[in-house]
């Protein structure tokens, strides 16, 4: 098993777990889909639920990347002890779980959504309706508002005002 590569902040992708997948999802998925975390079973236990896709994740691995009611979940399922959520923070839980031998353990495996993605309209209307008077009005103000007159004819954006800006683009002033 390869060691996690997750890049913080980001959240989990589909890239980061795709070849712990036990069942692997039922649509077609490329590895910077956004997932989270939904549920941690045992093995055993598991059966395929149509929007939810399993993934036998190495504890080390879902340490790096789950929030810290999940870890505590995780943590009781393990016997790592009676760890209070009030009482250990975050690294406490992932120090003890990454330190945890699973030798004794029962299989657990991950079940895992896909988030931010909404179906598709179907009913979009093409051409779109053209914008209202007061609308177009609206787009070419905002629009003359943002640029000077340039040398040579050319517009030049407003926020590109001062020599230093504008010279850090390389562009004539």
């Amino acid at each position: 098993m390869k060691d996690a590569k997750i890049c913080h902040g980001r959240g989990v992708l589909y890239g980061d777990i795709a070849e712990y997948s036990v069942h692997g999802p039922n649509r077609e998925l490329n590895d910077w889909d956004p997932v989270e975390f939904a549920d941690y079973v045992p093995f055993h236990d598991h059966m395929q639920v149509d929007q939810l896709f399993v993934a036998d994740v190495p504890i080390k691995t879902l340490t790096s990347i789950l929030a810290t009611d999940a870890l505590h979940t995780i943590a009781s399922y393990h016997n790592i002890g009676t760890i209070d959520p009030q009482d250990h923070p975050a690294s406490v839980v992932k120090l003890a779980l990454s330190t945890h031998d699973c030798s004794n353990c029962p299989r657990f495996v991950s079940f895992w959504r896909f988030k931010g993605r909404t179906p598709l309209n179907e009913n979009i209307e093409f051409p779109p309706t053209p914008l209202s008077v007061e609308k177009t009005h609206n787009v070419i103000t905002a629009c003359a508002t943002d640029l000077l007159p340039g040398k040579c004819g050319r517009a030049r954006m407003r926020c590109m005002r001062n020599a230093h800006t504008v010279s850090k683009f390389n562009t004539v002033a």
